[in-house]
C-alpha cells in the first residue's frame, strides 16, 4: 500500500526495490526534511546551511541546491533515528568537498573547517555535559576527513563502536588501510581522492547478515573500499559493529556530534539515507547506479519518481516494485480490499450434492482481490483462487446486491502472507475480523520492526461498542533501556489531544527501565465517547500483572509474565461479551444508549489477566482512593490513525523499538474461550505451516498436472495442503472436481508418496521434509536449525542449558524451546483406529510403524523410516460409519483397497463387517 508524494526538490535518487527500511532525506533546496513523509526533520545549529551555490566543481553536478556545510561549526542535528538495535543498518551518502584554500591564503593553513578532521556526519548517544567526547567511546557511528594538510588528505575514514565494543581505537580508511594512522600517504590502493571537488557516495554498512560476521564495511562510489577485520588487522583482533547499537542523540552532519568547531566539514551532503539493514554488495551498486546512470529516468529517479518504461519491461518493473519495495519511514501491509459489486455477476444456483456437483457450479482461477468460498458445504455451487493464491476471510456487510443464497462471511483470494493465520474450519472458533494486518515485511521473513512508527488509516471498529484488539509484539530489555513508556499501539479521535483521559482513545504500552512502573508488563487505557475525565477515578488503566489504576511502583504478582524476554507474546483487549458478562457474574451496567456491558479486559498468551467491571477497585492499600471509573462499552469515536510503535500524538518519549505482527482488528468482543482458541491457533501455526509451507502449498499440482483446488474441506475441517486418503498423498482437482494423487514434492522421498504400508490416518499431512525434529520456541518461533554458537559449534537440535533447552530463532536470539513430548507410535492420531487389530489379524498392507512420534504444543507428528514428518490429522478426522463405529482403514477386501465406494471395514471386539461410512461432516470428499 502506497501514497502519492510530490517528487522532492532535486528529484528522488533511491532505486527501486531496495525492500528495506529508510529514512531518506534528499538535503536539496532548502529542505532538511525527511521523505516522502517529512516525519523526520533536521535542526540548524551555530548557523545556517547554504544551498546551491557550487565552486571548484569537478565532474557531473548531480544535485543542484545541495546543503553547503560552511564549515565555521554549523551542524544539523537529526533526532529520533532510531536504528542498528538488532546490530545490523546501513548509512549511504553524497558529499562534494569544496574549495578548501581561498586565493591569498597561505597553502599550508586552512581558513574554512576543521584542520585536523573533518566530521561529515556523526551520531552517538545522548552526550552528558562537561564530559570529553571520543570518537571511540561506545555506541557510535562516524564518518569523517582527514583535513587539508594533514599526510592522509584525499580519504574518508569510518569508526563505528556498538554496545559490546570496547574503547580502543579502531577505524578503516577508503584506501583499505585499518586503524593505521603513521602511513605519510594513502595507500595505492584508494579507489578515489574524494576531496577532489567531485561529487562521491560514501557507505557504511556493518556485514551482511547473509555473512554472520561482525564488523563493518566502507565503499567509495559504490565499491568496496575497506572492511573490519580485514587482512591489514589480522583475525585475532578488535572487529568492531555488528552488535546492537544505542544512538539515542541526535545524528550530526557537517560537523562531530559534540560540535566541536574545529571537527566541521566545509562542503556538500546530500542524499542521506539511514537504514535499518545491512546492504549487500549489490545493493550498494544499485544506489550509486541510480545517481550516475546515463538513463535516470527509465530507473525511477529524475523528476518523476517511479516511472516505469514502457512495453514488457514496465510490466517487469511493476512485478518487481511490488514484491520489494522500498519502505520510507513508515511501512504496513494488509490484504487487499474487496470491490464494492463483487457480487454484481454472481448467479443465482440451484442446489446441487456437494459430492457430485456439476462443474457448472464451481470456478476457478478467482483472481486476487475477488471473492471465493470458505464455506465448503454450500450447495449453490464454489469459487476456488487462482493458482499462488489462498482463500482468506473478509467481513463484509450485506449490501443487497448478493443472491439469497450467499454465504457469509466470504473469501478474498489474496497473496499468502508469511505468518498469516488461515482459519481451520468454518464456520470458525473465532469471529472473522473487521480488519488484519500481518505487519509482514516484503522479503516474508521477518515481522515489522521498529524504530519506525507506522500510521494506518482508522478502521471503524469500534463504532458499536463492541470491540476487540490483538496484537503480538516482542522486544528484550535493552528495547525498553531508555523509554519512559514505550506505546506498541495507540488510536484516538482525530481533535483528542488528552492522550490519557477524557474520550475516545485505547492504546497499548509498556512501562519502560526508565519508569518507575517498570516489570509490570503490558499496560492499558480504553475510554469510549461518553467516558468523560471525572478525575481522579479516571486515571485507570489495567496492567497484565493484574493490577488495576495501580500508580505505586510495584512487582510482579506471583503469576505475572516479564515481556522483554524476546518472545513473542500475543496481548489481547477486548470489551465485555454478554458471554463474559454471564461467566464472570459482572453487574449487568451499560453504558448510556447501549447494550454492551460496561468495561473490559486484557489478556497476555490467551489467558485473562485484568478486568475493569464494575465493582472493581483500584489496586491500592488507600480504601479512600479506591473508586474507579469503569471505562469502554459504548461507541467510540476513532477516526484519526491508527499508530503503531508510538503514540497518537507521536510523542518522542513514546515510541517502540521491539517488534510487532499480525494485528487484528475484531467489531464483536471476544469471549474467554475465543482468546485462548486465538493464542492457541497461533502457537501451532509454525508447525502445521513452516516457513514458506504455506506458499508451496498454494501451488501445488497434481500427478496429472492439474491445480490442488484448496481450501478443501475433511472432517470438517478446512486444508490448504494435500493430505493421506487411504494412505496416498490427494487433494480436490482443479481440472475434473475428484481426488487425484498429488505430485511429489522434491525433497519427498518416492516411498512416502503412499504411507498405506503404516496405516496412516485419513487426513495426515506432511510436515517438514527433514532429518533433524522441526522445533519451535516456547511462543511458537520456528528454531533456526542447525545453528551455530560463539564457539564454532553446531547444533541440530535445541542446546540443554541450566536445565532447559534453547534453540536460535531468526535475528540470532537465543530462546526457549517448546517441551517435545514422547508418544507411542501406535497411539496417536497419525495412525488410524483399529491397526492393533489389522496386525493381529495379518492384514498384509499394515507391515510398518513409524519410527517415533512426538507432540509439540499440542501438535502430533510422526516420523517415517526414511526420515520425513508426517503432521497428524486432528481427532475429529477419524472416520466412522453409520452406527459409529471407527474405520479400520486401510483394508483389504478380495485383494483391493477398500473405502472408496462408501463402504469401509469396522472392527467391533469379536467381528470384521462392512457398512456405510459415516459422511455428514465430509460431503465434498
Amino acid at each position: 500500500m502506497g501514497a502519492c508524494q510530490t517528487n522532492p526538490p532535486g528529484g528522488h535518487n533511491l532505486p527501486l526495490g531496495l525492500g528495506k527500511p529508510v529514512f531518506y532525506f534528499p538535503l536539496t533546496n532548502g529542505s532538511l526534511d525527511s521523505w516522502p513523509w517529512a516525519t523526520r526533520a533536521g535542526t540548524p545549529l551555530q548557523g545556517q546551511p547554504q544551498w546551491g551555490v557550487t565552486e571548484n566543481s569537478q565532474g557531473l553536478d548531480y544535485f543542484p541546491g545541495a546543503m553547503k556545510c560552511t564549515g565555521t561549526g554549523m551542524h544539523v542535528h537529526i533526532d529520533n533515528l532510531l536504528y542498528g538495535r538488532r546490530g545490523s543498518f546501513a548509512i549511504n551518502l553524497w558529499i562534494k568537498s569544496a574549495a578548501q584554500r581561498p586565493p591569498g591564503r597561505s597553502p599550508a593553513r586552512n581558513v574554512l573547517g576543521g584542520t585536523l578532521f573533518q566530521y561529515v556526519l556523526s551520531h552517538s548517544g545522548v552526550l552528558q555535559p562537561n564530559t570529553s567526547f571520543s570518537v571511540f567511546d561506545r555506541n557510535q557511528v562516524n564518518i569523517y576527513l582527514p583535513a587539508p594538510g594533514r599526510p592522509l588528505f584525499g580519504i574518508a575514514r569510518a569508526a563505528i563502536k556498538d554496545s559490546n565494543d570496547d574503547e580502543d581505537s579502531m577505524f578503516v580508511d577508503s584506501d583499505g588501510a585499518v586503524n593505521n594512522n603513521v602511513r605519510r600517504s594513502p595507500l595505492p590502493s584508494a579507489p578515489a581522492n574524494v576531496t577532489d571537488g567531485a561529487w562521491h557516495m560514501l557507505t557504511v554498512t556493518t556485514f551482511p547478515e547473509t555473512l554472520n560476521s561482525r564488523g563493518f564495511q566502507l565503499y567509495v562510489d559504490g565499491a568496496l573500499a575497506g572492511q573490519v577485520p580485514s587482512a591489514f588487522n589480522g583475525e585475532d583482533s578488535e572487529s568492531d559493529g555488528g552488535d546492537p547499537i544505542f544512538l539515542d542523540g541526535p545524528l550530526s552532519l557537517c560537523n562531530r556530534a559534540d560540535g566541536d568547531a574545529n571537527r566541521s566539514f566545509y562542503g556538500y551532503i546530500s542524499q542521506l539515507a539511514v537504514i535499518d539493514a545491512a546492504l549487500e554488495p549489490e545493493d550498494v551498486k544499485a544506489l550509486y547506479d541510480v545517481v550516475v546512470s546515463e538513463d535516470r529516468e527509465a530507473m525511477g529517479t529524475s523528476s518523476q519518481p517511479f516511472l516505469a518504461p514502457s512495453g514488457a519491461d514496465k510490466e517487469q518493473l511493476l512485478k518487481f516494485r511490488i514484491t520489494q519495495p522500498t519502505l520510507y519511514d513508515t511501512t504496513s501491509l494488509s490484504w487487499p480490499q474487496v470491490p464494492d459489486a463483487m457480487f454484481d455477476d454472481v448467479k443465482e444456483q440451484q442446489p446441487s450434492q456437494i459430492n457430485s456437483f456439476e462443474p457448472s457450479l464451481v470456478t476457478y482461477d478467482v483472481p486476487e482481490g475477488q471473492y471465493c468460498s470458505l464455506d465448503l458445504a454450500q450447495p449453490n455451487g464454489l469459487t476456488f483462487c487462482a493458482p499462488e493464491l489462498v482463500c482468506v476471510p473478509q467481513r463484509l456487510q450485506p449490501t443487497g446486491k448478493e443472491p439469497a443464497s450467499a454465504v457469509y462471511p466470504p473469501g478474498v483470494c489474496a497473496t499468502p502472507i508469511l505468518g498469516v493465520l488461515l482459519p481451520e474450519a468454518f464456520p470458525p472458533k473465532i469471529p472473522v475480523p473487521l480488519s488484519y494486518f500481518p505487519l509482514s515485511t516484503p522479503d516474508l521473513t521477518k515481522a515489522l520492526s521498529a524504530p519506525q512508527f507506522v500510521q494506518l488509516d482508522p478502521v471503524p471498529y469500534a463504532a458499536n461498542g463492541s470491540f476487540a484488539i490483538n496484537l503480538f509484539a516482542k522486544m528484550r530489555r535493552e528495547d525498553l533501556q531508555l523509554s519512559l513508556f514505550s506505546y506498541l499501539f495507540s488510536h484516538a479521535g482525530a481533535n483528542e489531544t488528552d492522550m490519557n483521559l477524557g474520550p475516545n482513545k485505547v492504546h497499548l504500552f509498556v512501562p519502560g527501565q526508565m519508569s518507575a512502573f517498570y516489570g509490570v508488563s503490558v499496560r492499558s487505557i480504553l475510554r469510549d465517547r461518553v467516558d468523560k475525565d471525572l478525575g481522579r477515578s479516571s486515571q485507570v488503566w489495567l496492567d497484565t500483572s493484574g493490577h488495576i489504576g495501580n500508580d505505586q511502583p510495584g512487582r510482579l504478582l506471583e503469576d505475572g509474565v516479564e515481556v522483554d524476554d524476546g518472545e513473542w507474546h500475543m496481548v489481547t483487549l477486548t470489551t465485555l461479551s454478554k458471554q463474559a458478562q454471564a461467566s464472570q457474574e459482572i453487574v449487568p451496567t451499560s453504558p448510556a444508549g447501549t447494550a454492551m456491558p460496561a468495561g473490559y479486559a486484557l489478556y497476555l498468551d490467551g489467558t485473562l489477566r485484568a478486568v475493569l467491571k464494575p465493582g472493581v477497585k483500584r489496586s491500592t492499600a488507600n480504601e479512600s482512593d479506591a473508586a474507579v471509573q469503569v471505562t469502554g462499552g459504548a461507541p467510540a469515536d476513532l477516526d484519526g490513525p491508527i499508530t503503531l510503535c508510538g503514540r497518537s500524538d507521536l510523542s518522542l518519549e513514546r515510541f517502540f523499538t521491539g517488534q510487532l505482527s499480525n494485528l487484528v482488528l475484531f467489531d464483536t468482543a471476544l469471549t474467554e474461550d475465543e482468546v485462548a482458541e486465538l493464542y492457541s491457533a497461533y502457537s501451532r501455526q509454525a508447525i502445521k505451516y513452516p516457513v514458506g509451507d504455506i506458499f508451496a502449498a498454494a501451488n501445488q499440482t497434481t500427478l496429472e498436472g492439474g491445480h490442488c483446488a484448496t481450501p478443501f474441506l475433511l472432517g470438517g475441517r478446512l486444508h490448504y495442503k494435500p493430505v493421506f486418503l487411504q494412505g496416498r498423498l490427494s487433494c480436490p482437482s482443479q481440472n475434473n472436481n475428484t481426488w487425484l494423487p498429488a505430485a511429489k514434492p522434491a525433497a519427498l522421498p518416492d516411498e512416502d508418496l503412499n504411507l498405506t504400508a503404516y496405516g496412516v490416518a485419513d487426513g495426515a499431512s506432511l510436515g517438514p521434509i527433514v532429518d533433524a525434529l522441526p522445533r519451535v520456541t516456547t511462543s511458537g518461533q520456528m528454531c533456526m536449525l542447525p545453528f551455530m554458537q560463539a564457539d564454532g559449534s553446531t547444533y541440530a537440535d535445541c542446546l540443554q542449558e541450566e536445565g532447559r533447552e534453547i534453540c536460535q530463532v531468526a535475528g540470532g536470539f537465543m530462546q526457549e524451546c517448546a517441551p517435545v513430548i514422547s508418544l507411542n507410535t501406535n497411539n496417536t492420531g497419525c495412525v488410524n483406529p483399529g491397526i492393533q487389530q489389522a496386525r493381529k489379524a495379518r492384514l498384509s498392507l499394515v507391515t510398518k510403524e513409524f519410527v517415533t512420534c512426538v507432540s509439540i504444543k499440542g501438535q502430533e507428528l510422526c516420523q517415517t523410516e526414511s526420515r520425513s514428518w508426517i503432521q497428524c490429522p486432528e481427532a475429529s478426522l477419524q472416520r466412522t460409519t453409520v452406527t459409529g463405529l471407527p474405520c479400520r482403514i486401510p483394508f483389504e477386501i478380495k485383494g483391493l483397497v477398500g473405502g472408496s465406494a462408501g463402504m469401509c471395514a469396522a472392527y467391533p471386539p469379536n467381528l470384521v463387517f462392512f457398512e456405510d461410512v459415516f459422511m455428514a461432516k465430509q460431503r465434498n470428499v
